[in-house]
């Protein structure tokens, strides 16, 4: 676990053409060396582990809101850095 714990936003329905929807199979999504963490809105579970906002906007590069769906099945938004 990271220094910081970010609890993502949850929504309740991906907009087509204008969400990039990563469906999570295992958690976590992505690791890094950041000091943050990006925890569910629904369950709490670790989506990323070490990964900022803005380093999980730069590995995944799109003008889209970045929704993840986490195991339990709540959708997450990646907030912009």
């Amino acid at each position: 676990m990271s220094d910081t714990s970010i609890t993502l936003e949850t929504i309740s329905e991906v907009r087509p053409g204008a969400d990039a929807h990563i469906r999570a199979n295992r958690l976590p999504v992505m690791t890094g060396s950041d000091e943050a963490d990006l925890n569910c809105g629904g369950c709490g579970q670790a989506i990323a582990t070490g990964t900022s906002p803005a380093a999980f906007h730069q590995k995944i590069q799109t003008d889209q809101r970045l929704v993840v769906e986490c195991t339990c099945g709540a959708l997450n938004v990646v907030p912009t850095a």
